[in-house]
């Protein structure tokens, strides 16, 4: 090489000159990600819908989807509404807390568009297409849920505090901030704090001089409230609190 000092260096030059663009075309992420064709939609309604005018809504949402990616190139659409059964909540990670909750699960073909060029699309247009909604992406294939570690998305943040209204603010606060760093998409909030709902108070001095026992008093709120039981089945559209 000491005798070959030129033709040495113009390796040398030429190596650099081809390895310098790599960091444009590889990347830096931890483990590349791979277009497999899988997308996993959070779809909620305004807080407090009923089920059956979420599930109206979410006919419109497939419909939209399907004029935004081609019947040609759609292998599956599925859709999970409300919440699974205790049981099932175990084996099916599920961010739905309430019926106005849905998760929509679109499986490509083979030979499609990129993947993610459809879901920028889906980002822009439906919210503005349904104002009041919300929707985010989570991790749909194998890979990238492994690599949360199980959460639904790259990015976990929890706050936790004895109050739970001033614990909201600043989880509401962090997602304002987080929304302007350059990158983040999907920035939601999980949980449903102000659910519509029916505080009763009852008086149980008074209840109990005119003989009403709890259990009387709250079988006489059930016809009444979104809370009731018909045929062994507990369907409720919101939740119930009983005083």
């Amino acid at each position: 090489m000491l005798h070959h000092r030129v033709f040495a260096m113009c390796v040398f030059v030429l190596l650099f000159a081809v390895t310098a663009v790599l960091p444009f075309l590889v990347g830096s992420d931890f483990f590349p990600s791979v277009d497999v064709g899988l997308m996993q939609l959070h779809f909620r309604a305004p807080i407090g819908t009923r089920l059956e005018n979420t599930e109206k809504l979410l006919a419109r949402v497939e419909a939209r989807i399907r004029q935004i990616i081609p019947d040609n190139e759609i292998d599956t659409l599925n859709d999970m509404q409300g919440i699974p059964t205790s049981y099932n909540l175990a084996f099916v990670p599920t961010d739905n807390v309430g019926d106005m909750d849905a998760e929509i699960l679109i499986a490509l073909k083979p030979k499609h568009h990129p993947t993610d060029g459809y879901m920028q699309q889906i980002r822009e247009q439906l919210p503005r297409e349904f104002p009041g909604s919300s929707f985010y992406f989570q991790s749909a294939d194998i890979v990238s849920q492994v690599l949360n570690f199980g959460v639904p998305s790259p990015v976990d943040i929890q706050v936790e505090g004895p109050n739970l209204d001033q614990s909201y603010q600043i989880a509401q606060q962090l997602q304002e901030e987080i929304r302007k760093v350059p990158g983040a998409v999907d920035v939601h909030i999980k949980q449903a704090i102000r659910y519509p709902a029916l505080r009763i108070n009852v008086d149980r001095e008074r209840a109990a001089h005119l003989g009403r026992r709890r259990r009387r008093r709250t079988r006489a709120c059930r016809p009444r409230s979104p809370c009731a039981r018909a045929g062994g089945i507990a369907r409720r559209s919101g939740p119930c609190r009983r005083g």
